[in-house]
């Protein structure tokens, strides 16, 4: 997926680390995979500690592959730490709201996900979705 503008990637970074916060603890491999993502969309570093401390606006992608694929980035930063909070579960469902996914495929994916982390790659979400 190609970000073209700084609000897009921003919103990208912005749902991971909101993710992060999600159960309350923030830990260092969430921590360092927000900040490899952000690395990989060319976000500063002074960016990215503003988006720590204030959420950017949600930017959706306009095709379902590219919200798919955005979703993506959520669901492996909610398996990191190794445990699948419910406050974790909310802000996935939340996020995948906003970026229009069917809620009984995300269902589904998340249900799948507390079972068996590695059904968050890449290609099994995509089919999933598409």
């Amino acid at each position: 997926m190609a970000y073209t503008s700084l609000a897009e990637k921003n919103s990208v970074v912005s749902k991971l680390i909101e993710l992060a916060k999600a159960d309350g603890v923030v830990s260092p491999s969430e921590v360092t995979y927000v900040f490899w993502i952000a690395n990989k969309l060319e976000v500063s570093q002074a960016e990215l500690q503003r988006l720590f401390a204030e959420a950017a606006p949600h930017y959706s992608p306009i095709t379902l592959k590219d919200r798919a694929l955005q979703f993506h980035k959520c669901l492996n930063i909610i398996v990191l730490d190794g445990v699948v909070s419910a406050p974790e579960v909310e802000k996935c469902l939340e996020i995948a709201k906003e970026l229009k996914l069917p809620e009984d495929k995300t269902l589904t994916l998340i249900e799948d996900l507390k079972t068996n982390p590695t059904a968050r790659a890449e290609d099994n979400i995509l089919a999933i979705y598409l």
